[in-house]
Formats: C-alpha cells, structure tokens, sequence
C-alpha cells in the first residue's frame, strides 16, 4: 500500500497508473495492490497511513477489531469509525465516520499496530449506536471467561458522569452482564426477558448426566423450573453437530428438562420471543 501523493512527488507512477483497476482505491489518497474491500484491518491500515497520528478507530470499527460481535446490519457498514481527541476537529473524509472524543488515559491502546479504543470506551461509545440488548451482548463478550478483554471494574469505570448519549443504557445494561454467555443471542435473550421483568435465566447451567458419565451446559436455564432455553445457529448442513443435539435434548428431557430450542428467526420478535417464554414458565410453574 501507498500514499498517492508520495508516489506522485517521487514520480514512481503516473497518473494513469494511479486510476488502473488492479490497484485498490477504496481509501482517497491511498493505493493498495490488494482487493481491501472485505478485508477490515487492511482498510483500517491505509486510513492509518493517511490520517493524523492523534487519530484512533473507535465504535464499531473498534469493537470489530476487538473481535466484539455486533448485530448483522451494523457490522457490514463500510464507513469506518475514526476518532480524534478534542478540542481536536472530527475527521472528515468519504468512507469514514468521523467523531470528537475526551478521553482519558487508557482509553486509546495500541493493538497490532492500529490505534483504537480500549475495550472498555469502546463499550460505553457502543451506547450511542446500539439497542440495550445488543449493548448486553456486546459487554458479554468483553467480559466472556474465555477470552476475556476488560475486567466488570473497567467497563464501571468508563461509565461517564455526565450524562452523554447512550449513559442511560450503560447504567442499565452494567448489572445484567454476565461472563458466561457463549454467544450473542444468548445475551440477546436473556437481557429481554430482564427487561420484561421476568427472571434472570442462568446462563451456560451445567446439568450432570451420571448414565451418560459427564455434564451437559445448557445456553439459558431455569434450574428450579426444569426449563432449558437452547439457541440453535445456522449450523444445519453440519450432520455430526445436529446428531450431537439430538442427543443432547433426548438426555435433557431423560433428565426431566424441557427443552425450548430458538433460532434466529424468534430473536427478530423479541416481544413475541418473551410472551412464548412467560407462557412456558406460568405453565411450569403451576405444575410444580
């Protein structure tokens, strides 16, 4: 990749060459020999390499770098999130989203050469785009066990204390989030039915199975209730894995649990979504 203007004072290409369709001009002001346009790091590199050093990618291009999963629709934006500190004049320039932020120190890391938000600012920028359920997921995810990226106490931290766009969001989706949420539908649901006031679910509840000789983890469950909430992903061409949860549910429901399997057809209707689960649980209940 290059600077045009670079190359045009060096006299190494002419301007002909410039406009020749095997370079990638995605970026104005910038050529790359590679095709960048579903390649987000390479995007983020040639921005990098034009813009001032002050600047950082923030939002969803921060959270997407971090490999935070955000909703299908936001994630396949091309404009990128860049950031400059104030007082320090937002970035303008076609393909990017430009913004002004204070930020305080930490709340810009280097990571593999780019500079961008920490995870934690980048949560509580997230607040200004996201709805408060994918606000959930996304902390989930930055809390997740597995691969942890910001501690419970840095994501409380970043919270601002004075009201911003998005503030009321952060104060309510801090308590719901949880580190044992293997997947953003996972949190999805369970942070709608919070909101609907119904019960917490527990996320990944382990369920021993002795005839079986180990556990079996449940996405979301209601232990007293005996009520398994599973979300199946579109794995439906991968013969083994829908052998493995045929299994699965017939050893849950040996074990006296009802299983409610989901795709991502019910996370479309929340509200609906919710009714179904009350209706089961007020069905359980009174047979307990």
């Amino acid at each position: 990749m290059f600077r045009v203007r670079d190359a045009l004072d060096e006299s190494a290409v002419t301007e002909a060459r410039l406009r020749a369709r095997d370079l990638d001009a995605g970026v104005w002001g910038m050529r790359s020999t590679d095709d960048l346009s579903g390649d987000l790091r390479g995007r983020c590199e040639l921005y990098a390499a034009r813009l001032d050093q002050r600047a950082f990618f923030s939002h969803v291009t921060a959270a997407l770098l971090l490999g935070v999963v955000l909703p299908r629709e936001i994630a396949a934006r091309s404009d990128l999130h860049i950031s400059l500190p104030a007082p320090h004049r937002a970035p303008h320039c076609a393909g990017l989203i430009g913004h002004q932020l204070r930020v305080a120190a930490g709340d810009v890391i280097v990571r593999d050469g780019l500079r961008l938000t920490s995870p934690a600012r980048t949560w509580r920028d997230l607040a200004s785009i996201l709805s408060l359920p994918d606000l959930v997921a996304a902390g989930d995810r930055i809390l997740w066990r597995k691969r942890p990226l910001a501690s419970r106490e840095l994501l409380q931290r970043a919270l601002p204390t004075t009201p911003v766009r998005g503030s009321k969001n952060l104060r309510l989706a801090l308590p719901m989030l949880t580190d044992r949420a293997d997947s953003a539908p996972e949190s999805i649901v369970r942070a709608a039915l919070v909101l609907a006031g119904m019960p917490a679910p527990e996320p990944n509840h382990e369920v021993p199975d002795p005839a079986a000789g180990h556990s079996w983890w449940v996405d979301l469950a209601y232990p007293a209730l005996g009520l398994a909430i599973e979300y199946q992903g579109d794995h439906h061409r991968d013969v083994a894995q829908w052998r493995d949860d045929l299994r699965r549910r017939a050893r849950l429901e040996a074990l006296g649990w009802q299983v409610l399997e989901l795709t991502g057809d019910d996370l479309r209707d929340l509200a609906a979504l919710v009714r179904l689960i009350r209706e089961r649980i007020s069905r359980l209940s009174r047979r307990s």
